[in-house]
């Protein structure tokens, strides 16, 4: 661990403390680093100067969240991230095509068998055509 790593609300474990430690501040001195925390478990106040050796045997908590293993959790951190399309009726003359956000909210159920398909690549009747603008650029000069 650098000294840069001592960021504000962070928690630090290690040898050095007897309980993890959340960060209040961490001030650069020459060659160490003061830092000033408080227990997690008991509230006491801790005001160590760390070496650059007693540092590298701490370890704090990571910026983002990594995926703990709860997928609710993890889609309700996605909420807005992400989207789910959906094609309703698509074999009728009017499918209907439904974008579905936040999908932690949706009531899921367990699927018991899945069916794989393949398209044949001939099968598609009607590719899509892309709309480019077709305007070349201009290279610097007058407008």
């Amino acid at each position: 661990m650098k000294a840069e790593d001592l960021k504000p609300n962070n928690i630090l474990r290690g040898p050095i403390f007897p309980e993890p430690v959340q960060i209040i501040i961490g001030l650069p001195m020459s060659g160490a680093v003061k830092l000033v925390g408080n227990g997690v478990n008991t509230s006491k106040e801790y005001e160590p100067v760390l070496t650059a050796d007693q540092l590298l045997t701490l370890e704090t908590t990571p910026d983002t969240e990594p995926f703990d293993g709860d997928p609710l959790r993890f889609r309700r951190r996605l909420r807005k991230d992400y989207w789910l399309y959906v094609v309703f009726h698509y074999a009728s003359p009017v499918p209907s095509l439904n974008k579905l956000n936040d999908l932690a909210t949706l009531e899921w159920q367990p699927i018991v068998k899945v069916e794989h398909y393949r398209l044949r690549q001939d099968s598609v009747k009607h590719p899509v055509k892309l709309k480019e603008d077709t305007t070349p650029y201009r290279t610097g000069g007058e407008a």
